[in-house]
């Protein structure tokens, strides 16, 4: 058990998850960066939506492209996303030391993310 007190400050950013959003709060580097959003093992659900009106993704072709543009990296990257192992490997091999994701056969209470 801690008996010292620790603080610390932090600014809160939250905003909807698309390809623009992503890539600004990237930019940022922040210590520490929580996506939280719907997934399956190769994208992550985002808020845009296509011309045809279906919810856009952000597939993990998309997501290593972006990485690739990203020169000073974020800490910790934590996904809070069912079945989103595959995507946070890609953060790790793109250079973000630290990342936490759920396993592909794992699913996440939408109340706990």
């Amino acid at each position: 058990m801690f008996k010292e007190k620790i603080e610390f400050e932090y600014n809160l950013l939250t905003m909807p998850l698309n390809m623009d959003t992503l890539r600004e709060a990237l930019l940022k580097v922040p210590k520490i960066l929580h996506l939280s959003s719907h997934a399956e093992q190769d994208f992550l659900q985002i808020e845009e939506v296509t011309v045809n009106g279906k919810e856009d993704r952000v597939t993990k072709e998309r997501l290593r492209t972006l990485l690739e543009e990203i020169q000073d990296k974020t800490m910790l990257v934590v996904i809070s996303a069912c079945k989103s192992g595959k995507i946070g490997q890609i953060f790790h091999e793109a250079g973000f030391p630290f990342v936490i994701s759920y396993d592909e056969d794992s699913l996440l209470n939408d109340k706990l993310s």
